[in-house]
C-alpha cells in the first residue's frame, strides 16, 4: 500500500510538472497568444491526470515489480507512454497529429521516470524493509 501511494504521489508531481511544460513551450510557439496562463494550465492538468495517474502509476507499478534493470525500465516507460497516448489523444483530439502527441507521451513517460528514479534514489532509499541474512 506504501509502495502505491508513493507512485500516485510520483504522478501527481509528474503532471503539474509535465503540465507546466507543455504551457510555456504552448506560450512560447504560439503567433498568439489569448488564453490566460493559468486557465492553460489547468486544461493542461486535467487531460494529462488520466495518463499519468492510470497507465503512469500502473505501468510503473508492474515495472518495478518484474523488471530489475533501470535502462530496461526506462525504456518500457518511454514506449508504453509512446504507444498509449495515441489512442487518448485521438479520442480526445479528433483531428490531432499522432507524431506530436506520440512525442509529447514519451517525454511525459521520461519525466515521471526522471522524477521516481530521484525519489527511490534519494528520498526513500531508507523507507524500505531490511532483508534478513539467511544464515
Amino acid at each position: 500500500m506504501q509502495v502505491l501511494s508513493r507512485k500516485f504521489s510520483i504522478a501527481l508531481i509528474s503532471i503539474v510538472l509535465c503540465s507546466f511544460i507543455l504551457t510555456v513551450v504552448s506560450i512560447a510557439v504560439s503567433q498568439k497568444y489569448d488564453i490566460p496562463f493559468s486557465t492553460l494550465w489547468m486544461t493542461f492538468i486535467i487531460l494529462s491526470a488520466p495518463m499519468f495517474l492510470i497507465v503512469g502509476v500502473l505501468s510503473s507499478f508492474i515495472y518495478g515489480k518484474f523488471i530489475r534493470s533501470t535502462l530496461i525500465r526506462f525504456i518500457c516507460y518511454v514506449i508504453t507512454g509512446t504507444i498509449l497516448i495515441i489512442p487518448f489523444s485521438k479520442y480526445y483530439f479528433h483531428d490531432s497529429n499522432a507524431l506530436r502527441f506520440a512525442i509529447i507521451g514519451a517525454c511525459g513517460a521520461m519525466l515521471f521516470f526522471v522524477i521516481e528514479w530521484l525519489f527511490e534514489r534519494y528520498l526513500f532509499r531508507g523507507h524500505y524493509p531490511k532483508k534478513r541474512k539467511l544464515s
